[in-house]
């Protein structure tokens, strides 16, 4: 199930990340929102804790996810390609419909001709 892999800050699903990235405490995350949530804690005082877990962080810099990236952008890809590819079956079946509309018509007014 794709929602139980998604950026919990955030709520964007893993292949709508732009930026997908893994923090310390092993989560998946959008790159901006996690370093605006770890940002929050720059005090050395202050503890940072998972917003998932609740369990302690490390404030280093959460690592890029190449692949889930990667993947994610294949697969915009390829849903924007059948969204295309819609969207021209649409158009050539909503013009073969007002052609053939066209023909009833000239036929229907051919039939009322000879009545």
């Amino acid at each position: 199930d794709d929602q139980e892999y998604e950026c919990p800050l955030s709520l964007v699903p893993w292949y709508e990340l732009h930026e997908p990235v893994v923090a310390s405490d092993g989560i998946l995350y959008e790159k901006m929102v996690i370093d605006d949530y770890i940002n929050k804690y720059k005090d050395p005082k202050k503890k940072l804790l998972s917003p998932v877990t609740n369990l302690r962080m490390n404030k280093t810099p959460p690592t890029t996810c190449t692949s889930i990236a990667t993947i994610a952008e294949v697969r915009r890809k390829r849903e924007d390609f059948h969204k295309a590819q819609r969207s021209k079956l649409q158009k050539e079946k909503d013009t073969m419909q007002s052609a053939l509309i066209g023909k009833l018509e000239e036929q229907a007014k051919k039939i009322e001709m000879l009545e």
